[in-house]
């Protein structure tokens, strides 16, 4: 009987296949995986248990030093929006 890991372990499988943007999928620990694009853009997914859920994360760039108001303002509207987003949450990593 395939378990719920076994079912998202082969549909994570067999998404580079079906994407022809996509360059590689990798699993990285177990259940991690990195899917990069030809873009070389790398979505990160982590399965977490508690609560059960699948989180998705990238890195999409960086900010100009006279942009970094206008975007920490964004980025706290955006998430003042969680109800809407469906919890979606948009942050730093860091410095």
């Amino acid at each position: 009987m395939n378990t719920v890991n076994d079912k998202i372990q082969d549909l994570i499988s067999q998404i580079g296949p079906v994407f022809p943007d996509i360059d590689a999928v990798i699993q990285t620990e177990d259940p991690s995986w990195a899917i990069q694009f030809v873009d070389e853009l790398v979505v990160m997914i982590e399965q977490l248990e508690h609560p059960d859920r699948m989180v998705f994360s990238s890195e999409i760039g960086t900010v100009a030093d006279d942009q970094e108001l206008p975007v920490y303002e964004a980025l706290l509207c955006y998430n003042l929006l969680w109800k809407d987003t469906g919890g979606v949450k948009i942050g730093l990593a860091g410095p």
